[in-house]
């Protein structure tokens, strides 16, 4: 936690505006390598991270949690820092072989399909979970989220650094899309 989130953090959860809420959404700066990468990893991509414990519920999607539904939140503006390549290359793909491996079986046990009117949301959290479940029925995936990440995400900003970053998001793709032709042979 950077000092300005634990300022901040003190400040919400003792001010009048604190009342009502079940916590706070916090943006990370994601790291590779020390260096923050904001544009391949999109930047500010809001969290809950500031919740009251033990009532708010998380519920678990693929590699990680999402808040539920029914969650009031608020937004804190400082950010927390986010190391991604602390145990290196190898130790970041064996990781994500992992959560390709637990998203593609939330895939293949959703039957809800893509959420279209989310693309439409004027809630960015929405639009990009929308995206990802989008993502699940291309063809191609390593190579669009490589292309998404870089180019749309405008990830060459990030320099080497981005590019490698990239690379590996592609890697993960192709874990996922991988694991979900696994499933659907085997179903």
């Amino acid at each position: 936690m950077t000092p300005e989130l634990v300022a901040e953090a003190g400040a919400a959860v003792a001010g009048p505006a604190a009342v009502g809420l079940d916590g706070y959404f916090v943006a990370p700066k994601m790291l590779w390598e020390g260096r923050w990468i904001p544009h391949c990893t999109d930047y500010p991509a809001w969290q809950a991270r500031l919740v009251r414990a033990p009532e708010f519920e998380f519920i678990e999607v693929g590699h990680g949690q999402r808040e539920a539904p029914t969650m009031r939140l608020g937004r804190l503006r400082a950010n927390y820092l986010h190391e991604l390549s602390a145990g290196g290359d190898a130790e970041w793909l064996d990781k994500h072989r992992r959560y390709a491996r637990a998203e593609a079986l939330v895939h293949a046990q959703d039957r809800a399909g893509v959420p279209w009117r989310d693309f439409f949301s004027g809630e960015k959290l929405r639009r990009r979970r929308a995206l990802k479940r989008l993502s699940y029925e291309l063809p191609g995936r390593p190579a669009l989220r490589f292309l998404y990440q870089y180019f749309w995400r405008r990830g060459f900003l990030d320099g080497s650094t981005g590019l490698h970053y990239c690379r590996l998001l592609a890697q993960y793709e192709g874990f996922a899309a991988a694991e979900i032709r696994r499933l659907r042979r085997a179903a």
